[in-house]
């Protein structure tokens, strides 16, 4: 009676566990927007020092372009007339819920509201919860570019669960991840490189072109200028879960050994491969 009472209850438990886990993975990604579009209603209201000094934590990294401690260099900079925009149109989360980003368009107002924006761009935020529950900005980037992208008018925001439970048996650093990479680079070019951990989900953020958005998109005459970049990583995080990973530094192009700056988000996919699910690359001017 009990075995058979087991039996019966068995699969009702699963689906129970199973709606408990989608729930939590919806209700986290609804925070983590609401969180991003609160820290961009901050800079509106009360401008980008005051909304980035609040949502960033205090050892959060921002790119200008080179990788710059956040909070000393809002702290630092004085109150500037002009607003800057932003919205999210993508997120997600690490099966352990304890990191994610978000990536959308930003413009920028020089006059604030009601002024014609001069100049547009993607940001990448990536998040981490925090002991209390709140999601707050470990790393902030993003390009820029001359002309609005077609999601400058999205109105949608997708957000995106984790894949199926991630196996952390064998962990791999990011910082691994990248040096394979930049391996495959030296031997086979930048584009074929990038086949065998890029999907067509994989966003490209490049200075002063439009987001790329897929493997396939990406042009011949673009990658070619890649071909000779070599990545050196200073930084890689990994979730608790083993799923998602980001990295930062510098890459090395030809004979400039610090000729832009990086970041890269890895996620696994569900055969458990880590896939590239985004790359921002910054141009560091010379002196």
């Amino acid at each position: 009676m009990v075995k058979n009472y087991i039996t019966i209850a068995l699969p009702f438990l699963i689906l129970i566990m199973c709606s408990r886990v989608e729930k939590n993975f919806d209700n986290e990604l609804q925070l983590l927007a609401e969180a991003e579009i609160s820290f961009a209603q901050l800079s509106k209201d009360s401008g980008i020092r005051q909304a980035f000094l609040t949502y960033l934590t205090e050892d959060a990294i921002v790119l200008q372009p080179k990788p710059t401690n956040g909070h000393d260099a809002y702290k630092n900079s004085p109150q500037k007339p002009g607003m800057l925009q932003w919205k999210p149109v993508f997120n997600t989360i690490s099966y352990a819920c304890d990191l994610g980003y978000s990536t959308g368009p930003w413009e920028w107002r020089p006059e604030g509201h009601g002024d014609t924006p001069t100049l547009y761009g993607h940001f990448v935020s990536i998040w981490k919860k925090q002991e209390n529950g709140k999601w707050r900005v470990v790393f902030d980037g993003g390009n820029s570019y001359k002309k609005p992208s077609i999601e400058h008018s999205a109105d949608t925001l997708l957000k995106q669960p984790p894949a199926s439970t991630p196996d952390s048996s064998t962990r791999i650093k990011t910082q691994n991840l990248d040096e394979e990479l930049s391996r495959a680079i030296a031997e086979n070019g930048y584009k074929a490189a990038l086949k065998k951990v890029a999907t067509e989900q994989t966003r490209f953020y490049f200075s002063n072109i439009e987001p790329i958005l897929g493997i396939s998109s990406l042009d011949d005459s673009l990658t070619f200028q890649k071909n000779n970049w070599t990545y050196a990583p200073v930084f890689s995080k990994t979730s608790s879960s083993d799923d998602f990973s980001y990295s930062y530094g510098y890459i090395q192009a030809g004979q400039r050994s610090q000729a832009l700056s990086y970041l890269h988000i890895y996620r696994k996919d569900n055969s458990n491969q880590w896939r590239l699910a985004l790359e921002l690359a910054l141009s560091i001017p010379t002196r």
